[in-house]
C-alpha cells in the first residue's frame, strides 16, 4: 500500500465512525451541535451516505494505485472545512463544527504529502 493510500484507508475510518454515529446515534450527535433532535432522520440519510462514502475510501486506500483519487481528495476535503467555516460565522452552525471537519484538512494534508513522498520514491 502506498503511502497516500494508507491515508486514505486511515481516513475511511473517520467517515465510517462519523456514519455510524450519525446512522444509529443521531439524537446524540445533533445535540453535540444543538441542533433540533427533529433533523434526526436527515442525520440518519446522512449517515448512510458516509458509510457509503468510507466503504469507497477504505477500498481506494486498500488497493492502490489510484493515485488520481488520492490527489481529488486533497482538493475536497478542505473544501469542507472553507465551508464549514462559513457556516459558522454567518451563524449558521456551532463552533464545534470546525472541530469535526478539521479532520478532514489533517487527512487531506496527510494524503498531499505522501503523495509527494510517493512521486520521490517512483523517480528514484
Amino acid at each position: 500500500m502506498s503511502r497516500a493510500g494508507t491515508s486514505i484507508f486511515v481516513f475511511s475510518f473517520w467517515v465510517f465512525g462519523s456514519g455510524v454515529a450519525l446512522l444509529f446515534f443521531p439524537t446524540f450527535m445533533l445535540g453535540l451541535m444543538a441542533i433540533p433532535a427533529s433533523a434526526a432522520l436527515v442525520a440518519r440519510i446522512f449517515g448512510m451516505v458516509l458509510l457509503i462514502l468510507g466503504f469507497y475510501y477504505f477500498m481506494a486506500g486498500r488497493h492502490g494505485g489510484m493515485t488520481d483519487f488520492y490527489r481529488w481528495t486533497t482538493y475536497t476535503r478542505p473544501a469542507a472545512f472553507v465551508i464549514a467555516l462559513l457556516l459558522v460565522v454567518t451563524g449558521q452552525a456551532p463552533p464545534l463544527l470546525i472541530a469535526f471537519v478539521l479532520i478532514d484538512v489533517v487527512g487531506a494534508a496527510w494524503t498531499f504529502f505522501a503523495l509527494r513522498q510517493d512521486a520521490q520514491a517512483r523517480s528514484q
